[in-house]
């Protein structure tokens, strides 16, 4: 593929989009289909991406500062409470009556507006406010393009303002424009910031200021008393220092690190959890760490241990839960570290192992044996390790929606494309993984987990019908309180296990499992729905191919949640393997 020129400042741009309006996550996932577009053996493709990703380093470190930030924000923003998020720059909003619909305090200082005022008072130039009502009513009529920049021209002086425009569509009430101008008072510590972060002489901060207050190079000139040269040399120092291609993106970051100061509200403490959406239980390990866990079905019965997906599924609906009672089966289902109350496993290599070594600890703590294991989605990899790492602890493999490791670049292609742009970006840009990772959780906190959910699954027409099953629906919604809350999120924890995945040798791990099942001391099954947007029907054909030793069930009515319609067909399997002892 043939990148623009552009591709990394467009990259650049759509970061600093997602990290202040975490909505426009899926803009981005849109852009970025073509920006981590596999390479398919290209060598040159690769070494593109790579230097893209370089370029993009720093900024990638800085709209995760304001994303972190922003991700405090409520899910569902009235004009009213947007407008008053932000405090250094005039800002008001427009709706798409094209009235002006609130305005913030700066706004009556810098400008003469407040509540109640016609867009006609802002005080532009004639023909400017027209230019303003037509681009958003663009973008309040439009499907997609949710931002943008227009550089108008103050009344009178003919100085530039430049207004930053941002679509938002509340549940609650009518969309609107939020129009955050370059009008700004300066914030304390801004100047700091600036400094810190891009290494700026106080000459070139104050430069930048003017920059972003509308000046242009004469004015500055003439403010500073300096030639216009000199001017156009410490604008080309302020470029090659933030990494920006154009006064236009100069600004476009000034007032993006600005509203990085008041994006949100006070920071959650440290030790922020979410409420528990069942009655977890916790067993501490040998190292000090808590890892929760809960039991489903019959707490007295046989245990299995089940593995709810990174996604944290960790609740049963009502209908599965009694089934598994009236069976005899105790589900014992880990809050893996990081998510939940369950301590974080600490930094370093290895992570897979340590993660298999706590829920080995967490069987030896519940004195569970040889049992079988159950897993959804991509848990399969989780499983399919701790296996391998303890064959004489499990006798069977039970993986629904399961996947295997990805070994073409056709088999992302196939994804649909929400489930490509994480894998792929696992893959192929794992720099980028945990700001992928944090956005999506910032857009499931702003629209609600159901939205959420429901754009994910949208493609395959088997689970939005699933998930549209009321006490489906709530069993996944209230199950991942685990993963994301109100005041907490897992994302971390969520990144560093889908990059251990993509590192660890998968050859050594299957090599030991095939022999495991050859021998007769192992079953691996897998229940797959050909609907699943991860891993579709052809990808399961290439498993099959691939990898013999595992029995595979497909089926075409199914998707990613496939468990939630099939799932007698598994504990059918289960007892078939695990039969209750007479």
């Amino acid at each position: 593929m043939t990148k623009r020129p552009d591709h990394a400042a467009e990259a650049i741009e759509h970061l600093y989009d997602v990290a202040l309006d975490p909505t426009s996550y899926e803009r981005m996932l849109d852009f970025w289909e073509d920006f981590v577009r596999l390479p398919a053996g290209s060598e040159a493709g690769t070494d593109d991406i790579e230097a893209s990703i370089a370029r993009l380093t720093g900024h990638l470190e800085r709209a995760d500062k304001v994303l972190g930030q922003s991700m405090q924000a409520p899910p569902d923003e009235t004009a009213e409470v947007a407008v008053g998020n932000i405090h250094h720059a005039a800002t008001f909003a427009i709706g798409r009556s094209g009235r002006l619909i609130s305005a913030n305090s700066a706004a009556a200082q810098a400008l003469g507006i407040t509540d109640g005022a016609r867009i006609a008072d802002v005080p532009l130039a004639p023909g400017e406010v027209q230019r303003l009502i037509a681009e958003t009513q663009r973008m309040l009529m439009g499907n997609s393009q949710a931002r943008g920049v227009v550089c108008l021209r103050a009344r009178g002086t003919e100085r530039l303002i430049v207004v930053h425009l941002r679509l938002f569509r509340p549940l609650t009430e009518e969309a609107f424009v939020l129009c955050v101008t370059s009008e700004i008072s300066w914030p304390l510590g801004f100047a700091d910031q600036l400094q810190q972060s891009f290494g700026l002489s106080q000459a070139e901060v104050d430069l930048l200021r003017h920059l972003s207050e509308g000046h242009s190079v004469n004015d500055i000139a003439t403010l500073r008393t300096r030639s216009r040269e000199t001017v156009r040399v410490q604008v080309k120092s302020l470029l090659a220092k933030t990494g920006t291609r154009s006064q236009l993106e100069l600004v476009r970051l000034a007032l993006s690190t600005v509203e990085s100061l008041y994006a949100g509200s006070t920071p959650l403490p440290p030790d922020a959890q979410p409420q528990a959406s069942l009655d977890a239980q916790t067993c501490t390990l040998s190292d000090g760490r808590k890892l929760d866990y809960v039991i489903q079905g019959d707490p007295t019965g046989r245990p299995v241990l089940f593995m709810p997906m990174d996604f944290g599924f960790i609740r049963w609906p009502p209908a599965m839960d009694a089934e598994a009672r009236r069976r005899h089966l105790r589900i014992i289902v880990p809050i893996r570290p990081g998510y939940g109350r369950s301590t974080p496993l600490p930094d370093g290599d290895n992570y897979l192992q340590n993660l298999a070594r706590d829920h080995l600890a967490l069987l030896d703590h519940l004195k569970a044996q040889r049992l079988p294991l159950m897993s959804l989605g991509d848990d399969s990899l989780l499983a399919l390790f701790l296996v391998a790492a303890a064959p004489h602890r499990f006798s069977t493999i039970l993986c629904c929606a399961g996947t295997m490791p990805l070994t073409a670049p056709e088999q992302y292609e196939r994804m649909g494309k929400w489930h490509r742009f994480v894998q792929s970006a696992c893959a192929f840009t794992p720099q980028l993984l945990p700001f992928v990772v944090k956005a999506g959780a910032a857009m499931a906190r702003r629209v609600g987990k159901r939205r959420f959910l429901e754009t994910i699954y949208a493609v395959s027409p088997a689970d939005s019908a699933t998930f549209a099953l009321p006490d489906i629906r709530e069993a996944l919604l209230s199950g991942s309180d685990v993963t994301l809350a109100e005041s907490f999120s897992a994302h971390e924890a969520f990144s560093r296990e889908l990059i251990a995945k993509v590192k660890v040798n998968w050859e050594v791990t299957l090599q030991r499992l095939e022999s495991a099942v050859k021998r007769g001391t192992l079953k691996v099954q897998f229940f797959n729905g050909e609907q699943d947007p991860q891993i579709p029907a052809d990808t399961i054909e290439d498993f099959r191919r691939e990898f013999p030793w595992i029995d595979f069930r497909s089926y075409p009515d199914a998707g990613q949640l496939a468990f939630y319609l099939k799932w007698r067909d598994v504990l059918d399997e289960l007892e078939r393997q695990h039969p209750a002892q007479r």
